[in-house]
């Protein structure tokens, strides 16, 4: 279990902050929904590769105490597990996709 810490951050200015991105990654993460639990977040991400090796997580997120922490369990799972968590989906969120680049 690790340590969440949220964080946000504003740039006036994003190329003088960041180099040009020469890699990237093609993410789908879809929220779950946890059952009655309300201070817990489910979800589960897939990750593509440029190579097109792509992973599959499993991530939930407690609420702690202190503002702005929580907890986070995340796991490796493999394409089987991926797709039996989708049908758990959260009707109140829709699942999205992204670019990584770095």
């Amino acid at each position: 279990m690790s340590l969440e810490i949220e964080r946000k951050f504003l740039f006036i200015n994003f190329d003088e902050v960041l180099p040009r991105a020469t890699s990237f990654v093609d993410i789908e993460q879809t929220y779950l929904s946890c059952g009655d639990e309300t201070d817990v977040e489910c979800r589960v991400r897939k990750v593509t590769s440029q190579t097109g090796e792509v992973t599959f997580t499993y991530t939930e997120k407690r609420k702690t105490p202190k503002e702005g922490k929580r907890e986070e369990d995340e796991i490796s799972i493999i394409s089987d597990q991926y797709v039996k968590y989708l049908r758990s989906q959260d009707p109140m969120r829709r699942p999205f996709k992204s670019v990584a680049t770095w």
